[in-house]
């Protein structure tokens, strides 16, 4: 979705945030749905997009596939590795590739030390917890042979759950471009099928 001041011929990415260029503001977007929705932790895509005119406004600037995304507030907790190259607003922590342990690593790291995490935000409104208040917790960090070897294990299993996904929306997609179709008498069966044959090819 476009803010009414971005201009639409622009390249695009996705954003887990809006920017208003009329009021210079950041305004959250991102449904924690979308992170937490039958118990993903991917996310492919989101809601809303930026030009290269709103991604100046953030602050986090556009971040790489494979960076772990934490909501910080209301609620905290909702976890994600991004699948697309994405900006985000004051609503989440990033954690990006790269670092000693790998998004993740540290995706079940956050799992396993949620009530840690929660037990360090604060807030009157709602709770939240800030990079400052996040960024000391303790995390042990296991020899670099460990972490490769957990790695090597788990990304095996991450790729083929973002592969059953990917395969879903496609399916998801021609159900509801084909379904009608036949309903009416414009498709016939057989041509269904080979769609459905060549979309999964």
């Amino acid at each position: 979705m476009f803010n009414k001041d971005t201009p639409k011929h622009e390249t695009c990415v996705p954003c887990v945030g809006r920017v208003s260029t009329r009021h210079g503001r950041l305004k959250s977007a991102l449904r924690h749905a979308i992170l937490v929705g039958c118990g993903r932790c991917f996310t492919l895509n989101t809601e809303r997009r930026l030009s290269n005119q709103g991604l100046a406004k953030i602050g986090s600037g556009a971040l790489p596939i494979g960076t772990l995304l934490l909501s910080s507030r209301a609620p905290i907790g909702y976890l994600a590795i991004a699948q697309v190259s994405l900006a985000i607003n004051q609503g989440y922590i990033a954690m990006p590739p790269g670092g000693l342990l790998p998004p993740l690593y540290m995706l079940f790291w956050c799992r396993q030390n949620m009530e840690n995490i929660k037990g360090r935000a604060n807030g009157s409104t709602f709770m939240e917890i800030s990079k400052k208040a996040f960024r000391p917790i303790p995390a042990l960090v296991p020899p670099p042979e460990v972490v490769q070897a957990f790695a090597e294990v788990a990304s095996a299993w991450f790729d083929r759950l973002i592969e059953n996904e990917q395969q879903a929306q496609t399916l998801a997609t021609l159900r509801n471009t084909l379904l009608p179709r036949l309903i009416s008498g414009q498709l016939r069966l057989p041509e269904a099928q080979a769609a459905a044959k060549e979309a999964l090819a």
